[in-house]
């Protein structure tokens, strides 16, 4: 039985035996390179007079002999597939039920040799856990990006670790984006439970928005990639980013490699972050049994031992701060994400924070009226302190509001679009926002009472008083009271007194400081219409008088 000759093997034999050949049609003589190719495949000079003997027999090709080996027919193959890429149960039951036309059934080593050499590692994991699976092992490259914000990534993530929620455990999820250029991550938002378009809006708004608690990341993507799920295919998430001037990239379905960036994410969330939080559970592969520590796969029955929600909020923002700012990537020159975003010079284009507030809610439906009640949605009523104070019934607002939500609501004027407030639900308020509520509405009224009181004031007719006879006459005069109150109605400050008018007097001055009584004061400038004298100054004290100066002293040369 002639040996397995490897395939690399037949080619490099193949060409050498070609050339061989050509210099034999030459008149060469072929002597010396018969002997070069011997020993340089460590054969005798005949073995190489052999593989030219072969190839003249085959017009002129090298074709070895191969050894025969067992290969799957079309009815073993899809009997692989039926059994899902399961080889010994595909050899149990073709030995049980063999098909007419095939040969023999050899044995399950070979069975196992010919199935893997008829289908490729990728191929079987297809079969066996689907294409997801099939994808670890295909080749797909990674994509490149040219500047920050060029592109973003979203997705959700299922944290691997049981979180005590309002007293029951639960899994939150993770709704955030990533810079496909220079990987990081602008925002996020955390759900208690199954995330919804109302996570993306929120994760959304904390992305697009420059500043807070991620720093400078944000600012208007160009595009921004998603997968095919329901809530991000969503009307209400594709009219806002629409507004935007946004556009979403739904990408086919089961590609998660088409959004490799924020895949990577989730996975090093799930590696750095989760394993060492309490109450962890590993994720299994697809098709197999997940392996559990400390809780299990299934739900606990208490939360003892479990983190409460806000610690594991806490705990994924400082997980994501060391991931913008303190962890390096090598793919980004040994750089952080903050630094591969501060080295990038691409211009940011900011979103205005009114317009970012208004078009990552959902709405608006319909105009709607501000009653005695509130204003009515979903077979609710929504109050708020402002609709007493800025606004009154029978005002037309707008309603915007949080995907899924119901228990608040943003209201804009119809007319001017102006956000107004939020509102919320009577029957889901607190005891300190209803009584946010009547307060204001207490205000309003004694506001009301105080203008109706002023104003009536302000209607009596006052006359002036008189000692002779004639007519009556109105009193003209204002008292600096109401003077006061006329100027606040008409939202005009009071005018500045003359800086001259109503000065103190001067204290008495001291003895020292008395006029001379033989010096006649001088008349002075006039001032406000009569004239006042100028105080003269006393003499100067001894103190003052300048020292004789001392005489020059005398020349000793003088008396020779």
């Amino acid at each position: 039985m002639p040996a397995h000759i490897p395939a690399q093997d037949i080619e490099l034999r193949t060409e050498s035996v070609r050339h061989l050949l050509e210099l034999e049609q030459q008149n060469t003589d072929t002597a010396p390179h018969r002997k070069t190719v011997a020993r340089t495949y460590g054969v005798d000079e005949k073995t190489v007079k052999r593989w030219m003997d072969n190839a003249r027999a085959h017009g002129g090709t090298y074709t070895p002999a191969q050894r025969k080996r067992f290969t799957l027919t079309a009815n073993m193959i899809d009997e692989v597939a039926i059994q899902r890429g399961n080889i010994n149960a595909t050899w149990q039951r073709l030995t049980t039920h063999p098909y007419e036309d095939d040969p023999p059934l050899p044995c399950l080593a070979t069975f196992y040799s010919a199935v893997n050499a008829a289908f490729d590692k990728a191929f079987l994991e297809g079969l066996r856990h689907g294409e997801c699976a099939a994808r670890r092992y295909t080749v797909h490259g990674r994509e490149i990006f040219d500047h920050r914000n060029q592109v973003w990534e979203g997705d959700h993530v299922q944290a691997s670790v049981w979180v005590n929620v309002d007293g029951q455990p639960a899994k939150p999820w993770i709704t955030w984006f990533i810079d496909g250029s220079t990987k990081v991550v602008p925002g996020k938002s955390i759900t208690p439970g199954f995330p919804n378009s109302g996570s993306i809006m929120a994760a959304a708004r904390a992305a697009l928005a420059r500043g807070g608690p991620y720093g400078p990341f944000g600012g208007r993507p160009q595009t921004v990639r998603i997968d095919r799920g329901a809530d991000f295919l969503s009307t209400v998430v594709s009219q806002a980013f629409g507004n935007l001037a946004v556009p979403l990239h739904p990408l086919p379905p089961r590609r998660p490699d088409r959004k490799g960036t924020v895949e990577g994410l989730n996975s090093a969330v799930k590696s750095n972050l989760f394993q060492g939080l309490p109450g962890f559970i590993e994720d299994a592969p697809p098709g197999k049994q997940p392996r559990t520590r400390p809780s299990g796969s299934k739900k606990p029955t208490s939360t003892d031992g479990l983190m409460s929600f806000k610690d594991f909020v806490t705990k994924v923002e400082r997980w994501i701060d060391e991931w913008n700012n303190r962890w390096p990537k090598p793919h980004l020159g040994d750089r952080t994400p903050a630094q591969a975003w501060d080295n990038d010079l691409t211009v940011i284009f900011n979103i205005d924070a009114e317009a970012l507030h208004t078009y990552t809610l959902a709405g608006p439906d319909k105009p709607r009226k501000i009653t005695n009640k509130g204003v009515q949605w979903k077979n609710n009523r929504y109050t708020a302190p402002w609709m007493n104070d800025d606004a009154s019934a029978g005002t037309m607002v707008m309603l915007r509001h949080m995907p899924n939500q119901d228990r608040e609501i943003e209201l804009y004027d119809a007319t001017t679009g102006k956000h107004l407030g939020s509102a919320v639900a009577t029957n889901q308020a607190t005891p300190q926002e209803r009584r946010a509520v009547r307060q204001a509405a207490d205000r309003k009224a004694k506001q009301i009472s105080r203008k109706r009181e002023r104003a009536e004031m302000l209607r009596i007719e006052r006359h002036a008083p008189t000692t002779t006879p004639q007519p009556p006459r109105f009193a003209e005069a204002m008292s600096h009271d109401q003077a006061a109150q006329y100027l606040e109605d008409l939202d005009e400050p009071p005018a500045e007194p003359t800086p001259y008018r109503d000065l103190l007097p001067l204290p008495a001055p001291t003895p020292t400081w008395a006029p001379d009584e033989q010096a006649k004061p001088a008349p002075g400038p006039l001032r406000q219409g009569r004239a006042e004298p100028f105080l003269l100054l006393p003499p100067p004290t001894a103190s003052w008088a300048a020292p004789p100066e001392p005489p020059p002293a005398a020349d000793p040369r003088s008396s020779h």
